[in-house]
């Protein structure tokens, strides 16, 4: 649920099209199809569809259930996020073994609104949340049935690492990922200005990192001379996955907060993290 709201605000990015094929996500053990009359693009690990016709938008992610008690327990704590605020409204209902159903409402974006959740589990640690969501009076059946056909066209198959994480893991696990950027200026009268920014992540072979970053300004001039300095530094889990086209490194740190980054190359296949090239050395270095 951490990307929910970056979800919805990337609506206007619908580039990846389709509708009524199947969509493999066997990294995740995940297949699905796109149901017709609906187009989607892949945002981080959520999937965001739009309809032709349909107001609204509907969202698959994943969660953290195992079985269905696990999953009405998150379900009723509803989902809360800057700009989003949504209580469920209904008694979540049970239907056969592995699927949960019920209706929210609240506040996106200072609009009411409604929305219809449909959540999967397969009974091994992976659980699906589908949510369809629009305006209050916009709302109709047709919201429902739309997101119980996407609901049951879930399929759960054996995961497999694709081919592009393989890579990514080959190239950083073991190793420390390094940024560092410094800039001073001076005028006339001897004044002087400078800021520095550091950045280190660690990636044991264990699944652990450490990650420290620093930043730093000072300025010495007529008015006087200031100094300010913060530093970060903290460790978890970490994951290297793929969705479609893109790869990701996300930090999962010990005190329960997420950060997460795009991995890419440059022209000289230089690594880059969220566009920002990253020096790749040797865990000592």
């Amino acid at each position: 649920m951490k990307t929910l709201f970056t979800a919805l605000l990337s609506l206007a990015l619908f580039t990846t099209m389709g509708q009524g094929t199947l969509i493999n996500l066997d990294e995740f053990g995940l297949r699905f199809t796109v149901p017709t009359g609906w187009t989607h693009v892949i945002e981080n690990d959520v999937i965001i569809m739009g309809h032709e016709t349909l107001p609204g938008i509907m969202l698959a992610f994943q969660n953290d259930a195992s079985n269905l008690a696990e999953l009405k327990a998150v379900a009723n704590q509803g989902i809360q996020d800057p700009n989003i605020s949504l209580t469920p409204s209904s008694q979540f209902k049970t239907v056969g073994k592995h699927k949960l159903e019920g209706f929210y409402s609240g506040t996106f974006d200072g609009h009411f609104v409604k929305s219809f959740a449909v959540g999967v589990v397969n009974g091994k640690d992976l659980g699906i949340t589908v949510l369809v969501i629009t305006e209050t009076d916009l709302f109709t059946d047709q919201h429902v049935s739309e997101a119980k056909k996407f609901g049951s066209g879930i399929q759960f198959v054996e995961a497999k690492e694709s081919s592009q994480t393989s890579r990514w893991k080959r190239d950083l696990v073991g190793r420390q990922l390094k940024y560092l950027s410094s800039s001073s200026s001076s005028d006339y009268g001897g004044g002087y200005s400078g800021t520095s920014s550091r950045t280190n992540i660690k990636l044991f072979a264990n699944g652990r990192f450490d990650y420290y970053s620093s930043n730093m300004a000072s300025f010495d001039g007529s008015g006087g001379f200031g100094y300010a300095n913060s530093r970060d530094a903290n460790e978890g889990t970490y994951r290297i996955y793929s969705m479609g086209n893109e790869s990701y490194l996300e930090l999962h740190f010990d005190d329960d907060t997420y950060r997460e980054y795009a991995l890419s190359l440059n022209n000289e296949q230089n690594v880059l993290l969220n566009g920002t090239r990253f020096f790749l050395v040797s865990l000592e270095e």
